[in-house]
């Protein structure tokens, strides 16, 4: 009789394997819009990169097993130096290492007409939203990074974004934070950061979240069904609730 295989415990992000990586990707692999967005914001740049893909506006970061997995998988990445952008201070690299997470590691890529979708790392897949967190600590769907409004496209056209973008999203974080308690934590601090941004330069908002559809958010929303819960959120922010 075969031995009962036993289920795998991880500790923490650094025990993911190559194997749990690249089903991580293959889940989390549709583009964010049904076209490529990068031409709609690249114009904008003087640089003439999408803002997401430019090293000098946004800095990839990637779990170190992520790395260790992209490393033996392709020629895309390489450890960020902090010299790539001539305009960089002593004072910015030493913000941007101490603002990355203990297990993770700040990375450059080839450039966007070098790129090599299937291996993106998850901060690429992501980008611009992150996992919002409520303050009782409930993970409900996706926020906009504040810092790129001025940047991103996709924030100033947030109805580009696909519902089946929207769906691996959700499943991604939810199968992360299932596994890792210091990754929920981590983004509960980042939408507390968020959410006192916009009260300070906004304003918070009331507005309705519906139990089986997507509300984008906006001002002055009122009308609300009896299946729904008022919150307190910033502007921006996308709720996908999925059975």
């Amino acid at each position: 009789m075969m031995p009962k295989t036993q289920p795998k415990i991880y500790k923490s992000t650094a025990d993911l394997g190559a194997e749990e990586i690249r089903s991580f990707y293959h889940a989390f692999n549709s583009p964010i819009a049904e076209f490529d967005c990068g031409k709609k914001c690249a114009p904008h740049n003087p640089n003439g990169k999408p803002f997401c893909c430019d090293i000098c506006h946004a800095v990839p970061a990637a779990y170190k097993s992520e790395w260790k997995t992209l490393q033996h998988s392709t020629n895309l990445w390489h450890k960020w130096r902090g010299d790539e952008c001539e305009d960089i201070t002593d004072k910015d690299i030493a913000r941007l290492k101490a603002d990355t997470p203990k297990n993770m590691i700040l990375l450059a890529c080839l450039g966007p007409s070098q790129c090599q979708r299937d291996f993106r790392a998850l901060s690429c897949r992501q980008f611009p939203f992150f996992p919002y967190v409520t303050s009782d600590y409930r993970f409900i769907g996706l926020a906009y990074e504040w810092e790129f409004e001025s940047k991103c496209w996709v924030i100033s056209n947030l109805p580009s974004v696909t519902q089946k973008y929207r769906e691996e999203f959700i499943h991604t974080y939810d199968k992360l934070f299932a596994l890792f308690q210091d990754e929920f934590d981590h983004y509960a601090y980042h939408s507390e950061k968020m959410r006192a941004h916009f009260n300070e330069q906004k304003g918070g908002f009331r507005y309705c979240i519906e139990t089986e559809n997507i509300i984008w958010s906006a001002e002055g929303m009122r009308d609300c069904s009896v299946q729904t819960e008022i919150v307190y959120r910033a502007l921006g922010f996308i709720n996908s609730v999925i059975g």
